[in-house]
């Protein structure tokens, strides 16, 4: 396994988990996704048209050679769409108003196959603890680093590395750039540590923002919408 490192770019640092590689699969994502999913009889997950955890699913269940349902809006094929049609799972388009619901039916369908469910933004403790893993990477440079930035989904980074610092009694101001929905009850129903910040992206969430941030390719959905927001001193987490 291929392992992350951090980087310097213009008195920024910058966790380079986009670097990560799980039996040939890039970011951490993947790796979460095969931890998750090893010795499982088959995997049901679900996320919108945008989502990177269905695509790191379905990726990572061929690999492993299991089943995989993805539920998933209908609508306009997207870059994750695409990936996900190159591979085995099974797409299953809903025609739904609410993330709930859509979450709702994924859970039905992995009690009625037996297969191991993942909620829609893996909002779970056993994903909290394999995010929390990544503080490791990090302490090494925390005497140099002024604030943490997270792109924010459903929340579910932001909650594992922040509870493995509260776990380490580690204070450092966390920063998370919500790209979609409000994360804000999420992150206070499932954390306990207090130096977090959150700010709405101005960029839709549908919205693309194509950039490179010195020369690194972002995902524009997430990471690439935190730019603006990054300061001299911070460490800027790339989950890819």
């Amino acid at each position: 396994m291929k392992m992350p490192n951090i980087e310097m770019y213009n008195n920024i640092y910058v966790l380079r988990l986009d670097k990560r590689e799980t039996y040939g699969l890039y970011g951490d994502k993947a790796r979460i996704a095969y931890e998750m999913s090893k010795g499982q009889k088959g995997i049901v997950t679900c996320g919108s048209r945008e989502s990177i955890q269905t695509v790191a699913f379905a990726e990572v269940c061929d690999i492993l050679n299991i089943p995989c349902d993805i539920h998933i809006p209908k609508g306009k094929d997207t870059d994750s769409i695409l990936r996900l049609e190159n591979t085995n799972c099974n797409i299953i388009r809903e025609k739904v108003g609410y993330n709930n619901v859509l979450n709702a039916h994924a859970r039905i369908n992995a009690e009625e196959k037996g297969y191991k469910f993942i909620q829609l933004g893996m909002l779970c403790n056993e994903a909290y603890e394999l995010i929390g893993q990544n503080v490791d990477l990090i302490i090494p440079y925390l005497d140099n680093i002024k604030r943490i930035v997270i792109p924010v989904g459903s929340g579910t980074t932001l909650i594992g590395i922040v509870n493995e610092l509260n776990k380490r009694n580690i204070d450092i101001p966390v920063v998370g750039i919500m790209c979609g929905m409000d994360a804000t009850k999420n992150i206070k129903v499932y954390t306990q540590y207090n130096n977090i910040v959150l700010i709405p992206s101005d960029v839709n969430y549908h919205v693309a923002k194509n950039v490179e941030f010195y020369g690194i390719v972002l995902n524009p959905i997430y990471e690439a919408k935190c730019i603006q927001y990054l300061q001299d001193g911070d460490l800027f987490y790339i989950v890819a």
